[in-house]
């Protein structure tokens, strides 16, 4: 006689854990912790402050997921869309100064361009063409617009693989590669521009900041020293005179 009570219980608790696991990923009012107005984001979500992006009129905000990339309106917290190309887990996203652009790294070795208002592809950004393994730890924006920048880890394609680690600059436009800033030796986790654009940091797993000119591919500096992890972001300061930078 309990088997059906003891059968109808389970049933119920399953229902209960999914319509809490599917609460957990929309937007409502339950569950939240203490002075959060939503719950975005669908799918695995990266680690990182990369893995987010606030338009520059902080009226659209990005996420980076494994499903593709989540664009919200940023006062209601309502889905507006979802990019999708990419095949695997996305780690990075940046908006283009404008708004109009974003640009977005992947597990699946591509960096991808893409429309704001349409939700279109614009184009994939060449530049890993050796074949071996490839990724892309994170993105930004020139100023400008005109110029994107990315952390690239590249493996060698014999059995031994060597991994080699630079600064990527792409012509947005024409999805081309530019130049390649190498000098840290692990992996290269956040990149930013200095606001005139001239200049760009690069933090990495090296314990480095590094200061490039962005014409001329010159090293200019090694902030080296006071961090003794990983250096996991790094940002200028509007007059772009400072660089902060973070470690963990």
């Amino acid at each position: 006689m309990k088997k059906p009570w003891l059968f109808n219980l389970a049933l119920l608790l399953i229902c209960v854990l999914c319509v809490q696991t599917s609460r957990a990923q929309g937007d409502n009012p339950f569950n939240l912790p203490k002075g959060a107005l939503a719950r975005i984001g669908k799918g695995a979500i990266g680690n990182g402050d990369r893995t987010l992006a606030y338009s520059s009129d902080g009226t659209r905000l990005a996420v980076a997921s494994k499903v593709g990339i989540w664009l919200y309106d940023a006062h209601t917290s309502t889905e507006v869309a979802l990019l999708t190309g990419h095949t695997d887990q996305v780690t990075s996203v940046a908006f283009a100064p404008d708004g109009k652009t974003i640009a977005s790294a992947s597990f699946d070795q591509t960096v991808r361009v893409w429309d704001v208002d349409t939700g279109q592809e614009k184009v994939t950004l060449q530049g890993h063409a050796d074949g071996g393994p490839y990724l892309v730890t994170s993105v930004a924006f020139s100023p400008d617009g005109k110029t994107l920048a990315g952390g690239e880890i590249q493996g060698s394609t014999t059995a031994d693989i060597v991994w080699t680690h630079a600064v990527r600059l792409w012509d947005v436009d024409t999805g081309q590669a530019k130049a390649a800033f190498k000098g840290h030796t692990d992996w290269i986790t956040s990149v930013a521009f200095a606001p005139d654009g001239k200049t760009l940091a690069s933090a990495a797993r090296d314990q480095t900041v590094r200061v490039w000119d962005v014409n001329s591919g010159t090293l200019k500096n090694t902030l080296q020293g006071p961090h003794t992890s990983w250096v996991t972001s790094v940002a200028f300061a509007p007059d772009g005179k400072t660089i902060a930078s973070t470690s963990g």
